[in-house]
């Protein structure tokens, strides 16, 4: 262990209020992650329990020290498969060190022109196939979770802990949700088609996963057109809007990819 680079790092803990903050040593740049609590709260719970719709899976309480256990022993894990996430660089009672992998996506995505931008969402939700590839689920993978930095993609912030009870391709399809619901959340333009068909080509033993995600476009047809009335729309928060947009956008891919012969989601 690194005792200077602990001694600065608890001196920036020290100083610093926020839970995840950058901070200078030896000329680079290192992320510190505070011990937090994480988990669903009691409605998020109560509402899986109701529904029992996997998107709705809750993660599991976790105390703080639980929490930084959890996602410094996968960040380590992942990182000694050589899936692209951090390095981490130290771990204490209080904190963990994170190496500096660059900017969000979804910030970068904002300023890089068109070509460049394509490339770098292409090889985001090719991260996360190739996460899947390696047994693993996100838990929490919206697109600000994603860094960018020489031309390559990071993955972070692994904080959420599932049950072992609930399958990994449910948990893999809740992580392709996430991330195009991020998107469209964020008004990030796309050829979401061609995102799909990214994710599909690199994720080993695609089609449960996907079949399962195509099929939440299908879901409640009539109760979206519904909520499409003027009325609704003007009262309708901005995440269920997103949703409703992208459950569209992906019913059209859906038709089309039924149609083609390219795949077939029933």
């Amino acid at each position: 262990m690194n005792k200077e680079l602990e001694m600065v790092a608890y001196e920036a803990f020290n100083k610093s209020h926020k839970e995840i903050f950058h901070f200078e040593y030896e000329g680079k740049r290192y992320w510190l992650k505070k011990a937090r609590r994480a988990g669903a709260n009691v409605f998020h719970r109560l509402g899986y329990t109701l529904t029992k719709i996997s998107l709705l899976a809750p993660p599991l309480v976790q105390n703080k020290n639980e929490a930084l256990k959890h996602e410094s022993s996968k960040l380590k894990k992942l990182h000694s498969l050589g899936a692209s996430v951090p390095k981490v660089e130290l771990i204490t009672k209080d904190f963990f060190i994170l190496n500096d992998t660059g900017v969000a996506v979804l910030d970068a995505v904002r300023v890089l022109k068109e070509d460049e931008k394509k490339t770098c969402l292409e090889k985001t939700i090719k991260e996360l196939a190739l996460l899947h590839n390696h047994g693993e689920y996100h838990g929490g993978s919206q697109i600000k979770n994603f860094t960018y930095k020489d031309e390559e993609v990071f993955i972070l912030d692994f904080e959420e802990n599932f049950s072992k009870e609930i399958e990994l391709n449910k948990l893999f399809t809740r992580d392709l949700f996430l991330l195009f619901f991020s998107l469209f959340k964020h008004g990030i333009s796309a050829d979401y088609e061609e995102l799909l068909r990214v994710y599909k080509e690199a994720k080993k033993e695609p089609n449960e996963v996907v079949k399962e995600f195509l099929n939440y476009s299908k879901r409640f047809k009539k109760i979206r057109a519904f909520l499409k009335l003027n009325f609704f729309q003007k009262t309708m928060d901005k995440d269920t809007k997103s949703i409703l947009k992208m459950l569209d956008a992906f019913l059209e891919i859906d038709e089309k990819w039924r149609k083609d012969g390219n795949f077939t989601s029933n």
